[in-house]
């Protein structure tokens, strides 16, 4: 195998198969890591909100006295925390993508070696 391919006019250093798979392996392990740390940003919802705790009503979250709810966003409609919200779920999701793509990639590369 030669130790460097030219793709494209850009030349580039070829790994040995054994290698790509040790780095795919080392990949996947920091994209799972990142998985993990995704899922253990500090916790959303009314649960985990002071304020939710002070003003949700019998089981419901009614939001009648909350400075957020006076202000015209009820359930924290229309805030920064439904961007917070989306970006960790799509923080999560990505990784996982990411990772079940890269354990694609190294099924395929483990059948060259």
């Amino acid at each position: 195998m030669a130790d460097r391919v030219t793709i494209d006019g850009v030349e580039y250093r070829r790994v040995a198969d054994e290698k790509r798979v040790n780095l795919l392996k080392e990949s996947i392990n920091r994209w799972k890591e990142k998985v993990v740390a995704a899922e253990n940003l500090p916790s959303t919802g009314c649960r985990h909100c002071p304020l939710c705790g002070e003003w949700r009503g019998e089981g419901i979250v009614s939001c009648v006295g909350c400075p957020i709810n006076d202000d015209g966003n009820r359930r924290c409609g229309n805030t920064p925390y439904e961007k917070y919200r989306d970006a960790k779920e799509a923080a999560i999701n990505g990784a996982m993508r990411e990772v079940l793509y890269l354990e694609k990639l190294l099924a395929r590369e483990k059948r060259k070696v």
